[in-house]
Protein backbone atom coordinates (compact mmCIF):
# COMPACT_ATOMS: atom_id res chain seq x y z
CA UNK A 1 0.00 0.00 0.00
CA UNK A 2 1.67 3.54 -1.15
CA UNK A 3 1.44 5.82 1.56
CA UNK A 4 1.48 9.43 1.82
CA UNK A 5 2.91 11.55 4.62
CA UNK A 6 0.57 14.35 5.26
CA UNK A 7 0.66 15.21 8.69
CA UNK A 8 -1.05 18.64 8.20
CA UNK A 9 -3.54 16.92 6.12
CA UNK A 10 -5.03 16.12 10.38
CA UNK A 11 -5.89 20.13 10.06
CA UNK A 12 -8.85 19.45 7.82
CA UNK A 13 -10.54 17.36 10.04
CA UNK A 14 -9.82 19.09 13.37
CA UNK A 15 -10.96 22.81 11.48
CA UNK A 16 -13.82 22.06 9.22
CA UNK A 17 -15.79 19.08 11.52
CA UNK A 18 -15.74 21.55 14.13
CA UNK A 19 -16.94 24.21 11.86
CA UNK A 20 -20.40 24.46 9.91
CA UNK A 21 -19.39 25.74 6.87
CA UNK A 22 -22.18 26.83 4.12
CA UNK A 23 -20.54 24.75 1.48
CA UNK A 24 -19.29 21.65 1.82
CA UNK A 25 -15.19 21.09 1.99
CA UNK A 26 -14.20 17.93 0.45
CA UNK A 27 -11.21 15.46 1.79
CA UNK A 28 -8.59 14.72 -0.42
CA UNK A 29 -9.18 11.49 -2.17
CA UNK A 30 -7.32 8.45 -0.41
CA UNK A 31 -5.88 10.29 2.88
CA UNK A 32 -6.50 9.03 6.18
CA UNK A 33 -5.14 9.18 9.55
CA UNK A 34 -3.21 6.16 9.60
CA UNK A 35 -1.71 7.94 6.02
CA UNK A 36 -1.39 10.78 7.68
CA UNK A 37 1.10 9.48 10.41
CA UNK A 38 2.54 6.62 7.80
CA UNK A 39 2.32 4.03 10.95
CA UNK A 40 -0.67 2.29 12.35
CA UNK A 41 -3.95 2.93 14.06
CA UNK A 42 -3.61 2.68 17.89
CA UNK A 43 -5.52 3.51 20.53
CA UNK A 44 -4.53 6.32 22.91
CA UNK A 45 -1.31 5.16 25.35
CA UNK A 46 -1.00 5.18 29.24
CA UNK A 47 2.20 7.33 30.93
CA UNK A 48 5.64 4.95 30.10
CA UNK A 49 6.62 3.25 32.85
CA UNK A 50 10.46 3.25 31.65
CA UNK A 51 10.45 6.50 29.33
CA UNK A 52 12.67 6.83 26.28
CA UNK A 53 13.91 10.70 26.10
CA UNK A 54 11.48 12.64 24.22
CA UNK A 55 12.32 15.16 21.59
CA UNK A 56 13.23 18.59 22.76
CA UNK A 57 10.11 20.51 22.30
CA UNK A 58 11.48 23.30 24.93
CA UNK A 59 9.22 26.78 24.85
CA UNK A 60 10.00 28.89 21.52
CA UNK A 61 12.48 31.26 22.65
CA UNK A 62 11.17 35.10 22.69
CA UNK A 63 11.59 37.36 19.35
CA UNK A 64 13.61 40.69 20.03
CA UNK A 65 12.21 42.67 17.35
CA UNK A 66 14.23 45.23 15.56
CA UNK A 67 14.07 48.19 13.10
CA UNK A 68 13.50 46.54 9.83
CA UNK A 69 16.11 47.13 7.86
CA UNK A 70 18.04 45.53 4.61
CA UNK A 71 14.41 43.25 3.98
CA UNK A 72 14.89 41.21 1.08
CA UNK A 73 13.17 43.03 -1.68
CA UNK A 74 11.92 39.17 -3.20
CA UNK A 75 9.67 37.64 -0.71
CA UNK A 76 9.00 35.11 -3.05
CA UNK A 77 12.32 34.81 -4.02
CA UNK A 78 13.25 34.47 -0.94
CA UNK A 79 11.18 31.83 0.25
CA UNK A 80 11.32 29.67 -2.64
CA UNK A 81 15.17 29.54 -1.60
CA UNK A 82 14.25 28.67 1.68
CA UNK A 83 11.84 26.40 1.12
CA UNK A 84 14.47 24.33 -1.45
CA UNK A 85 17.24 24.70 1.26
CA UNK A 86 14.93 22.95 3.95
CA UNK A 87 14.25 19.86 1.53
CA UNK A 88 18.22 18.97 1.64
CA UNK A 89 17.87 19.49 5.65
CA UNK A 90 19.23 16.04 7.02
CA UNK A 91 20.04 16.90 10.79
CA UNK A 92 17.71 19.03 12.90
CA UNK A 93 15.01 19.33 15.29
CA UNK A 94 11.15 19.93 14.74
CA UNK A 95 8.29 20.63 15.90
CA UNK A 96 4.25 20.61 14.58
CA UNK A 97 1.61 22.03 16.49
CA UNK A 98 -1.93 22.79 15.91
CA UNK A 99 -3.59 24.30 18.70
CA UNK A 100 -7.98 25.29 19.50
CA UNK A 101 -8.52 28.54 21.42
CA UNK A 102 -4.87 29.97 21.39
CA UNK A 103 -4.57 33.29 23.57
CA UNK A 104 -1.74 35.51 24.37
CA UNK A 105 -2.48 34.39 28.33
CA UNK A 106 -3.84 31.29 27.31
CA UNK A 107 -2.02 28.07 25.98
CA UNK A 108 -5.24 26.99 24.45
CA UNK A 109 -6.02 23.07 24.04
CA UNK A 110 -3.34 20.95 22.11
CA UNK A 111 -5.03 18.67 18.80
CA UNK A 112 -2.16 17.62 17.19
CA UNK A 113 1.76 17.66 17.97
CA UNK A 114 4.46 16.53 15.79
CA UNK A 115 7.84 16.46 18.05
CA UNK A 116 10.81 14.79 16.08
CA UNK A 117 14.57 14.74 16.26
CA UNK A 118 16.29 13.71 12.79
CA UNK A 119 19.96 12.76 11.92
CA UNK A 120 20.39 11.57 8.40
CA UNK A 121 18.03 8.00 8.30
CA UNK A 122 18.10 7.73 11.67
CA UNK A 123 14.94 9.57 14.13
CA UNK A 124 13.15 9.93 17.42
CA UNK A 125 9.63 11.14 16.88
CA UNK A 126 6.85 11.38 18.94
CA UNK A 127 2.98 12.02 17.23
CA UNK A 128 0.09 12.79 19.25
CA UNK A 129 -3.19 14.34 19.33
CA UNK A 130 -6.16 15.27 22.20
CA UNK A 131 -6.39 11.16 23.10
CA UNK A 132 -3.40 9.64 21.85
CA UNK A 133 0.77 9.21 21.36
CA UNK A 134 2.91 7.36 19.75
CA UNK A 135 6.18 7.36 19.79
CA UNK A 136 8.66 6.02 17.39
CA UNK A 137 12.11 5.35 16.79
CA UNK A 138 14.21 4.49 13.18
CA UNK A 139 17.43 3.33 13.73
CA UNK A 140 19.86 1.65 11.32
CA UNK A 141 16.92 0.84 9.08
CA UNK A 142 14.69 -0.68 11.65
CA UNK A 143 11.68 0.82 12.86
CA UNK A 144 10.40 0.96 16.78
CA UNK A 145 7.20 2.25 18.11
CA UNK A 146 6.02 2.07 21.76
CA UNK A 147 2.53 2.79 22.81
CA UNK A 148 1.05 1.35 25.88
CA UNK A 149 -2.60 0.91 25.13
CA UNK A 150 -1.31 -2.35 22.70
CA UNK A 151 1.88 -3.01 24.58
CA UNK A 152 4.38 -1.72 27.64
CA UNK A 153 7.22 -2.76 25.17
CA UNK A 154 8.89 -1.57 22.63
CA UNK A 155 7.76 -3.01 19.15
CA UNK A 156 9.40 -3.92 16.12
CA UNK A 157 7.56 -2.99 12.91
CA UNK A 158 8.12 -4.38 9.85
CA UNK A 159 10.49 -3.57 7.26
CA UNK A 160 7.65 -1.86 5.30
CA UNK A 161 6.88 0.31 7.89
CA UNK A 162 10.14 1.08 8.01
CA UNK A 163 10.42 2.28 4.57
CA UNK A 164 7.39 4.29 4.78
CA UNK A 165 8.40 5.95 8.08
CA UNK A 166 9.78 9.09 6.86
CA UNK A 167 9.77 12.41 9.38
CA UNK A 168 11.26 14.60 7.33
CA UNK A 169 8.78 14.06 4.16
CA UNK A 170 6.69 15.10 7.65
CA UNK A 171 8.19 18.55 7.98
CA UNK A 172 9.00 19.43 4.59
CA UNK A 173 5.40 18.82 3.12
CA UNK A 174 3.95 20.54 6.76
CA UNK A 175 5.95 23.40 5.41
CA UNK A 176 4.93 23.70 2.27
CA UNK A 177 1.01 23.49 3.61
CA UNK A 178 1.85 26.19 5.47
CA UNK A 179 3.62 28.60 3.03
CA UNK A 180 1.09 27.98 0.22
CA UNK A 181 2.42 30.59 -2.42
CA UNK A 182 5.65 32.17 -2.04
CA UNK A 183 4.57 34.95 -4.44
CA UNK A 184 1.45 36.00 -1.90
CA UNK A 185 4.02 37.15 0.95
CA UNK A 186 5.33 40.61 2.04
CA UNK A 187 8.20 41.50 3.48
CA UNK A 188 7.46 42.84 7.29
CA UNK A 189 9.97 42.93 9.87
CA UNK A 190 13.24 41.40 10.69
CA UNK A 191 13.86 39.75 14.16
CA UNK A 192 16.54 37.95 16.25
CA UNK A 193 15.08 34.08 16.63
CA UNK A 194 17.44 31.58 18.86
CA UNK A 195 20.15 33.57 18.12
CA UNK A 196 19.91 34.41 14.20
CA UNK A 197 18.40 37.40 12.77
CA UNK A 198 15.53 36.97 10.46
CA UNK A 199 13.13 38.36 8.19
CA UNK A 200 9.59 37.73 8.75
CA UNK A 201 7.41 37.34 6.07
CA UNK A 202 3.49 37.96 6.13
CA UNK A 203 0.65 37.20 4.51
CA UNK A 204 -2.92 39.16 4.93
CA UNK A 205 -6.38 37.31 6.04
CA UNK A 206 -7.17 36.91 2.38
CA UNK A 207 -3.63 35.34 0.57
CA UNK A 208 -3.97 33.46 4.75
CA UNK A 209 -7.28 32.34 3.81
CA UNK A 210 -7.07 31.19 0.26
CA UNK A 211 -3.78 28.82 1.54
CA UNK A 212 -5.86 27.74 4.07
CA UNK A 213 -9.09 26.87 2.12
CA UNK A 214 -7.04 25.47 -0.75
CA UNK A 215 -4.39 23.45 1.06
CA UNK A 216 -6.30 22.01 4.19
CA UNK A 217 -9.88 22.39 2.72
CA UNK A 218 -9.42 20.95 -0.98
CA UNK A 219 -11.66 23.87 -2.32
CA UNK A 220 -10.74 24.84 -5.50
CA UNK A 221 -12.12 28.41 -5.65
CA UNK A 222 -12.20 30.61 -2.56
CA UNK A 223 -13.57 33.97 -3.17
CA UNK A 224 -13.02 36.83 -1.29
CA UNK A 225 -17.12 36.97 -0.41
CA UNK A 226 -16.52 33.55 0.64
CA UNK A 227 -13.82 34.02 3.41
CA UNK A 228 -15.80 36.99 4.61
CA UNK A 229 -18.23 35.09 5.19
CA UNK A 230 -16.64 32.41 7.12
CA UNK A 231 -13.57 34.07 9.01
CA UNK A 232 -13.18 36.99 11.46
CA UNK A 233 -9.08 36.55 10.81
CA UNK A 234 -6.59 34.74 8.90
CA UNK A 235 -3.08 35.35 9.37
CA UNK A 236 0.22 33.73 8.14
CA UNK A 237 4.60 34.77 9.33
CA UNK A 238 7.22 32.84 8.33
CA UNK A 239 10.96 33.39 9.50
CA UNK A 240 13.60 33.05 6.77
CA UNK A 241 17.04 33.45 9.17
CA UNK A 242 20.86 34.99 8.30
CA UNK A 243 21.71 30.76 7.57
CA UNK A 244 19.20 30.99 4.57
CA UNK A 245 16.84 28.08 6.26
CA UNK A 246 12.85 28.88 7.12
CA UNK A 247 12.85 27.87 10.68
CA UNK A 248 9.52 29.01 12.07
CA UNK A 249 6.18 29.35 9.85
CA UNK A 250 2.75 29.96 11.72
CA UNK A 251 -0.72 30.03 10.62
CA UNK A 252 -3.73 31.59 12.63
CA UNK A 253 -7.51 30.97 11.80
CA UNK A 254 -10.66 32.39 13.47
CA UNK A 255 -14.08 31.49 12.37
CA UNK A 256 -17.15 33.86 12.89
CA UNK A 257 -18.91 33.15 16.18
CA UNK A 258 -21.58 32.27 14.11
CA UNK A 259 -19.78 29.51 12.08
CA UNK A 260 -17.62 27.90 14.24
CA UNK A 261 -16.43 30.17 17.81
CA UNK A 262 -12.39 30.34 18.91
CA UNK A 263 -9.79 29.73 16.74
CA UNK A 264 -6.78 27.21 15.43
CA UNK A 265 -3.51 28.01 15.53
CA UNK A 266 -0.40 26.07 13.60
CA UNK A 267 3.05 26.15 14.23
CA UNK A 268 5.79 24.71 12.61
CA UNK A 269 9.69 25.23 14.35
CA UNK A 270 12.59 24.35 12.75
CA UNK A 271 15.92 23.93 15.39
CA UNK A 272 19.29 22.63 16.20
CA UNK A 273 20.24 22.47 12.43
CA UNK A 274 23.18 20.73 12.14
CA UNK A 275 23.14 20.10 16.01
CA UNK A 276 24.56 17.36 18.01
CA UNK A 277 21.99 14.76 17.74
CA UNK A 278 22.26 11.32 18.36
CA UNK A 279 18.81 8.90 17.88
CA UNK A 280 19.19 6.25 21.44
CA UNK A 281 17.85 2.49 20.17
CA UNK A 282 14.90 1.56 22.07
CA UNK A 283 14.97 -0.86 25.38
CA UNK A 284 13.98 -3.81 23.67
CA UNK A 285 12.31 -6.79 25.98
CA UNK A 286 15.19 -9.70 26.07
CA UNK A 287 11.77 -12.20 25.59
CA UNK A 288 10.84 -10.77 22.35
CA UNK A 289 11.36 -13.24 19.53
CA UNK A 290 13.78 -12.76 16.92
CA UNK A 291 12.19 -13.44 14.08
CA UNK A 292 9.91 -11.58 12.22
CA UNK A 293 6.43 -11.12 13.73
CA UNK A 294 4.20 -10.83 10.61
CA UNK A 295 5.84 -14.06 9.57
CA UNK A 296 5.27 -15.96 12.51
CA UNK A 297 1.56 -15.13 12.69
CA UNK A 298 1.36 -16.07 9.31
CA UNK A 299 2.91 -19.46 9.78
CA UNK A 300 1.07 -20.27 13.00
CA UNK A 301 -2.27 -19.62 10.66
CA UNK A 302 -1.43 -21.65 8.18
CA UNK A 303 -0.30 -24.45 10.64
CA UNK A 304 -3.72 -23.97 12.72
CA UNK A 305 -5.46 -23.98 9.38
CA UNK A 306 -4.57 -27.90 9.15
CA UNK A 307 -6.05 -28.71 12.39
CA UNK A 308 -8.08 -31.90 12.67
CA UNK A 309 -8.98 -32.40 16.06
CA UNK A 310 -9.89 -29.87 18.88
CA UNK A 311 -11.67 -28.25 21.43
CA UNK A 312 -12.43 -24.76 21.23
CA UNK A 313 -14.66 -21.66 22.52
CA UNK A 314 -15.66 -18.83 21.29
CA UNK A 315 -17.09 -15.33 22.47
CA UNK A 316 -18.76 -12.08 21.27
CA UNK A 317 -19.43 -9.19 22.87
CA UNK A 318 -20.84 -6.01 21.97
CA UNK A 319 -20.48 -2.33 24.15
CA UNK A 320 -19.58 -5.04 26.84
CA UNK A 321 -21.77 -7.29 26.66
CA UNK A 322 -21.52 -11.03 25.59
CA UNK A 323 -24.09 -11.63 22.86
CA UNK A 324 -23.04 -14.86 21.87
CA UNK A 325 -21.02 -18.20 22.90
CA UNK A 326 -19.44 -20.74 21.42
CA UNK A 327 -17.92 -24.30 23.23
CA UNK A 328 -17.97 -27.43 21.87
CA UNK A 329 -15.40 -30.65 20.02
CA UNK A 330 -14.22 -31.20 16.45
CA UNK A 331 -12.55 -34.25 15.46
CA UNK A 332 -11.85 -34.20 11.17
CA UNK A 333 -15.62 -33.17 9.83
CA UNK A 334 -17.96 -34.01 12.71
CA UNK A 335 -18.63 -31.81 15.66
CA UNK A 336 -20.38 -31.14 18.61
CA UNK A 337 -21.02 -28.01 20.21
CA UNK A 338 -23.21 -25.47 22.48
CA UNK A 339 -23.88 -22.14 21.02
CA UNK A 340 -25.99 -19.17 22.56
CA UNK A 341 -26.88 -15.80 21.63
CA UNK A 342 -28.53 -13.06 23.21
CA UNK A 343 -30.72 -10.19 21.94
CA UNK A 344 -33.49 -8.02 23.15
CA UNK A 345 -35.52 -11.27 23.06
CA UNK A 346 -33.56 -13.12 25.63
CA UNK A 347 -30.94 -15.98 25.04
CA UNK A 348 -31.43 -18.65 22.67
CA UNK A 349 -28.93 -21.56 23.69
CA UNK A 350 -28.84 -25.07 21.61
CA UNK A 351 -26.87 -28.15 21.03
CA UNK A 352 -25.59 -28.32 17.53
CA UNK A 353 -24.07 -31.72 16.02
CA UNK A 354 -22.24 -32.14 12.53
CA UNK A 355 -22.22 -35.68 11.86
CA UNK A 356 -21.23 -37.18 8.23
CA UNK A 357 -21.77 -34.30 6.55
CA UNK A 358 -25.43 -33.60 8.33
CA UNK A 359 -26.35 -30.99 10.90
CA UNK A 360 -28.23 -31.03 13.97
CA UNK A 361 -29.98 -29.41 16.62
CA UNK A 362 -32.28 -29.00 19.51
CA UNK A 363 -32.87 -27.09 22.43
CA UNK A 364 -29.61 -26.76 25.05
CA UNK A 365 -30.02 -29.28 28.32
CA UNK A 366 -33.15 -30.44 26.30
CA UNK A 367 -32.35 -34.51 25.51
CA UNK A 368 -34.82 -34.25 22.92
CA UNK A 369 -35.06 -35.53 19.74
CA UNK A 370 -32.33 -34.10 17.28
CA UNK A 371 -33.93 -31.99 14.30
CA UNK A 372 -31.93 -32.08 11.02
CA UNK A 373 -31.06 -28.69 10.17
CA UNK A 374 -31.83 -27.57 6.20
CA UNK A 375 -28.79 -27.36 4.35
CA UNK A 376 -29.00 -23.55 3.11
CA UNK A 377 -29.25 -23.02 7.33
CA UNK A 378 -26.40 -24.40 8.13
CA UNK A 379 -23.68 -22.44 9.90
CA UNK A 380 -20.47 -24.49 11.07
CA UNK A 381 -19.22 -22.70 14.28
CA UNK A 382 -16.12 -25.27 15.01
CA UNK A 383 -14.91 -25.34 11.25
CA UNK A 384 -15.38 -20.79 12.05
CA UNK A 385 -13.30 -20.53 15.46
CA UNK A 386 -10.39 -21.33 12.91
CA UNK A 387 -11.70 -20.17 9.52
CA UNK A 388 -12.30 -16.65 10.75
CA UNK A 389 -8.95 -15.70 10.96
CA UNK A 390 -7.75 -17.53 7.93
CA UNK A 391 -8.06 -13.62 6.21
CA UNK A 392 -4.49 -12.74 8.61
CA UNK A 393 -2.21 -14.06 5.36
CA UNK A 394 -3.12 -13.16 1.88
CA UNK A 395 -2.50 -16.56 -0.28
CA UNK A 396 -4.98 -17.31 -3.33
CA UNK A 397 -7.04 -19.63 -1.57
CA UNK A 398 -7.87 -16.90 1.62
CA UNK A 399 -7.49 -12.98 0.29
CA UNK A 400 -6.59 -10.65 3.15
CA UNK A 401 -8.34 -7.43 3.35
CA UNK A 402 -4.98 -5.57 3.21
CA UNK A 403 -4.41 -5.00 -0.38
CA UNK A 404 -3.36 -9.17 -1.05
CA UNK A 405 -0.41 -8.76 1.53
CA UNK A 406 -0.07 -10.13 4.97
CA UNK A 407 -1.31 -8.08 7.37
CA UNK A 408 1.70 -6.28 9.48
CA UNK A 409 1.98 -7.75 13.15
CA UNK A 410 4.14 -6.82 15.73
CA UNK A 411 5.11 -8.71 19.09
CA UNK A 412 3.41 -7.54 22.40
CA UNK A 413 4.52 -9.54 24.55
CA UNK A 414 4.04 -13.02 26.75
CA UNK A 415 1.18 -14.42 28.01
CA UNK A 416 0.76 -18.17 29.67
CA UNK A 417 -2.07 -20.39 28.53
CA UNK A 418 -2.69 -24.01 29.52
CA UNK A 419 1.12 -23.69 31.68
CA UNK A 420 2.94 -22.62 28.55
CA UNK A 421 4.67 -19.55 27.93
CA UNK A 422 3.66 -17.78 24.40
CA UNK A 423 4.19 -14.62 22.25
CA UNK A 424 1.20 -12.21 21.84
CA UNK A 425 1.37 -10.62 18.48
CA UNK A 426 -0.86 -7.69 18.00
CA UNK A 427 -1.89 -6.04 14.62
CA UNK A 428 -0.03 -2.73 14.04
CA UNK A 429 -2.43 -1.46 11.05
CA UNK A 430 -6.34 -1.88 10.73
CA UNK A 431 -7.70 -3.57 7.79
CA UNK A 432 -10.30 -2.01 5.66
CA UNK A 433 -13.28 -3.85 7.05
CA UNK A 434 -12.30 -2.23 10.55
CA UNK A 435 -10.85 -5.42 12.13
CA UNK A 436 -8.27 -5.33 14.42
CA UNK A 437 -6.30 -8.41 15.41
CA UNK A 438 -4.18 -10.16 17.99
CA UNK A 439 -2.72 -13.49 18.27
CA UNK A 440 -1.24 -15.58 20.69
CA UNK A 441 1.23 -18.51 18.93
CA UNK A 442 2.71 -20.70 21.18
CA UNK A 443 5.39 -23.11 20.80
CA UNK A 444 3.90 -25.75 19.41
CA UNK A 445 3.69 -23.64 16.21
CA UNK A 446 -0.51 -23.02 16.68
CA UNK A 447 -2.11 -19.89 17.44
CA UNK A 448 -3.89 -20.84 20.71
CA UNK A 449 -5.72 -17.42 21.62
CA UNK A 450 -7.40 -15.03 18.65
CA UNK A 451 -9.29 -11.85 19.23
CA UNK A 452 -10.73 -9.61 16.37
CA UNK A 453 -12.32 -6.44 17.37
CA UNK A 454 -14.09 -4.42 14.85
CA UNK A 455 -15.51 -0.88 15.29
CA UNK A 456 -18.90 -0.81 13.10
CA UNK A 457 -21.81 1.67 12.61
CA UNK A 458 -25.09 0.99 14.65
CA UNK A 459 -27.83 0.05 12.58
CA UNK A 460 -29.55 3.83 13.25
CA UNK A 461 -26.07 5.34 12.32
CA UNK A 462 -26.82 7.13 15.80
CA UNK A 463 -22.75 5.54 17.16
CA UNK A 464 -19.77 3.48 16.63
CA UNK A 465 -20.18 0.10 18.22
CA UNK A 466 -17.40 -1.96 19.44
CA UNK A 467 -17.62 -5.81 19.06
CA UNK A 468 -14.76 -8.01 19.99
CA UNK A 469 -14.53 -12.02 18.85
CA UNK A 470 -12.30 -13.86 21.10
CA UNK A 471 -11.51 -17.82 20.13
CA UNK A 472 -9.54 -19.91 22.14
CA UNK A 473 -8.45 -23.17 20.66
CA UNK A 474 -6.84 -26.08 23.25
CA UNK A 475 -6.60 -29.86 23.33
CA UNK A 476 -5.06 -29.34 20.15
CA UNK A 477 -4.84 -32.76 18.22
CA UNK A 478 -6.29 -34.95 21.41
CA UNK A 479 -8.02 -37.92 20.84
CA UNK A 480 -12.07 -36.81 20.56
CA UNK A 481 -14.54 -39.39 19.74
CA UNK A 482 -17.69 -37.67 18.49
CA UNK A 483 -21.25 -39.65 18.64
CA UNK A 484 -23.78 -39.52 16.04
CA UNK A 485 -27.39 -38.86 16.60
Amino acid sequence: MKTRILVWIIVLGITMLASACAAPVATPPNVTLAQATATMTIAPALPSATPHAPPSNTPPPAISQSTPRDLNANPAEALRAALAKNAQLTTYRAELLVVKDKTASADGTLLYKFAGEIKNQDAHTVIQDSSSRQEFVALNGKLYQRNESVSPNWLTLSDADAKQFKPTEIVIESLNGLIGDPATWQAHARATLEGSECDIYVQDKYATATAFFKTFGGRSEVTPEYIDAQLDQAQAKAWVCQDGYLRQATMTIAYKPAIRPGSIDISLRIFDVNGNIAIAPPALDPQMPQGDATTAVRDAVNKTKTLKSYRFETTAVTDGKQVSHSKGDVQGENQAYTHSQTNANGTDAQEILVFDGKMYKRSSGSQGAWELVPEESRYNFGQAAISQFSQLVGDPNAPSHFNGADIPFAWKGKETLDGVSCDVYVQTQKIQIGAYFEMTVCPDGYWHRGQMTVSMEAGDMSRMLSITGTTRLYDLNAPITIQGP
